[in-house]
Formats: C-alpha cells, sequence, structure tokens
C-alpha cells in the first residue's frame, strides 16, 4: 500500500469513527428532543445532495472541520445540511472548525 493509499485509508476510517459518533449522539439525543407528527422513528444517514428539500427534525453534521469545508460548494453544501433541522442542529468538529460556523449566527 502506497503512502495516498495508506492516507485515504485512514481518513475514511476517520470518517466512519465520527459518522458511528455522531449516530451515537443522535440515539442518545432523540428522546429527549420535540418529534413532529410528520416522522418516522429512525435515523436517516443522507448526504446533504440527497436531502435537499427535505426536513427533519434533529440533524448532525459531522466533521465540519477547516480541512473538509474550505470552498464555497462546501459553504453551500453545509447551509443545505444545516437548514434541514426543523427542532436541533448539532455539528461536530475535530482541530480547527470550518470558518464558515463563524458566519453563522447560532
Amino acid at each position: 500500500m502506497n503512502r495516498a493509499e495508506a492516507e485515504e485509508r485512514e481518513y475514511l476510517g476517520n470518517m466512519v469513527r465520527r459518522l458511528q459518533e455522531a449516530i451515537q449522539l443522535l440515539e442518545n439525543q432523540i428522546s429527549s428532543t420535540r418529534r413532529s407528527d410528520q416522522f418516522h422513528e429512525g435515523i436517516m444517514v443522507t448526504s446533504a445532495h440527497m436531502a435537499k428539500g427535505l426536513e427533519f427534525d434533529q440533524v448532525i453534521v459531522p466533521s465540519v472541520d477547516a480541512s473538509n469545508y474550505r470552498t464555497e460548494l462546501d459553504r453551500s453544501l453545509l447551509y443545505i445540511a444545516c437548514t434541514r433541522a426543523m427542532h436541533a442542529l448539532t455539528l461536530t468538529f475535530h482541530g480547527v472548525p470550518s470558518l464558515f460556523i463563524a458566519e453563522t449566527e447560532v
């Protein structure tokens, strides 16, 4: 395995761990979150692209790090992901958060 493959494997492993942490966080918070009558209970893992136009009771956006959200396209996708939340939004990051977080009025 060359260096690039090893780095990609490590990156993907970190993403999987972060998604697992986000799912665990969601499972822990689901009982205390207000729910709408429109949605069934459960967890949906999706991309911002696929979630466009949908709404969810709670949204967790993992890995909102400066290294993952740098470009205007990233900013647009982050906006889409964040605006899918009806009742609760959780952003997670490791290290330096994305500069786009500082632009929000949370």
